[in-house]
């Protein structure tokens, strides 16, 4: 291997330094200097490693920081089972997607960086707590700057649900609960105080025979190698557990 070493072109310099003789036997400082060589070019090749490996990360995270990646029909598994009952044990989701706890941990972690799960929360049957009255209210608002204001307002009264802007006959659709028809008019009346508006319209409801708070999770998703955001608000806190039905 040492003979080898000699061909390079460094031997020029150390034959010169050497006298032109022979280099069938290298000189410790020829074995310095292609030494050096040698090294240098490891130092390099690793330094371009990474470098390499920096902008790869980099460019994930960037990804990610972005709120943009891909679902993977594992994902979507874990998502599907932590809306039916975020309470269940990681070895068992693990089980039903066929992860370690450990990995299955690192699944819901970038879920959750990313935006996918903002909450974890209970549900609560509203009669068993005294919500005995639901409704919707369709709100019309006078102007558009009355807009920001309006949803600011409602957005502190607790009996509001969800509040939609939607299209059609009414700017807002609102979901209520409330305690019996008295607070669900006063409730009314709260609203109809807001500035801008001008009109309400109320449906209270009957009777309730779906209410899902589960996102249906399609498998295109995968195969179309969908890309989903992060949410503005929330990221990172917390699905929703499935407990008992509301109405």
């Amino acid at each position: 291997m040492l003979y080898g070493l000699v061909a390079h072109p460094l031997a020029g310099d150390v034959r010169a330094r050497f006298g032109g003789g022979s280099l069938s036997r290298p000189q410790p400082l020829a074995r310095h200097l292609v030494s050096n060589h040698f090294s240098r070019r490891i130092i390099d090749n690793g330094a371009f490693f990474c470098f390499l490996c920096s902008v790869i990360i980099g460019f994930f995270l960037m990804k990610l920081e972005n709120g943009e990646f891909s679902l993977d029909r594992i994902d979507l598994q874990i998502l599907s089972l932590l809306q039916e009952n975020c309470k269940l044990q990681l070895a068992r989701i693990g089980e039903r997607v066929g992860l370690s706890a450990p990995s299955v941990i690192e699944r819901i972690k970038k879920l959750e960086e990313g935006g996918i799960i903002i909450a974890y929360r209970a549900i609560v049957d509203a009669r068993r707590v005294g919500k005995d009255v639901a409704a919707f209210v369709g709100v019309s608002v006078s102007e558009p700057r009355h807009i920001d204001r309006f949803e600011k307002r409602v957005a502190e009264l607790a009996e509001v649900l969800e509040c939609h802007h939607v299209t059609g006959q009414h700017t807002f659709l609102l979901k209520v609960k409330t305690a019996n028809t008295s607070s669900l008019e006063q409730l009314i009346r709260a609203i109809r105080s807001i500035e801008g508006v001008n009109r309400t319209e109320t449906m209270v409801v009957l009777s309730t025979s779906i209410e899902r708070t589960q996102v249906a999770l399609a498998p295109q998703a995968e195969a179309s190698g969908r890309k989903l955001g992060k949410k503005a608000a929330g990221a990172g806190e917390s699905v929703e557990a499935r407990g008992g039905a509301s109405s």
